[in-house]
């Protein structure tokens, strides 16, 4: 996952990352079970987009900062 390999990396990490497991409700459910029972939970369109722009943003001031070194 990006969080485990930033955070190996020593970097800093995104100010959202604890929401990423948001983006993929049913990706738990999917790796430890067969099959799934209950129908997906929707994932709200504008958090998602909010959350994805945030993580953008990061990923810029990341590389702005370490170009400035």
């Amino acid at each position: 996952m990006l969080s485990e390999l930033l955070r190996n990396a020593l970097c800093s990490l995104p100010p959202d990352v604890e929401a990423f497991g948001g983006l993929t409700p049913f990706g738990v459910v999917l790796r430890y079970e067969d099959v799934i029972d209950d129908p997906s939970p929707v994932v709200d369109a504008v958090w998602c987009e909010a959350l994805v722009t945030r993580t953008i943003d990061w990923t810029f001031q990341q590389r702005s900062e370490k170009h400035a070194q």
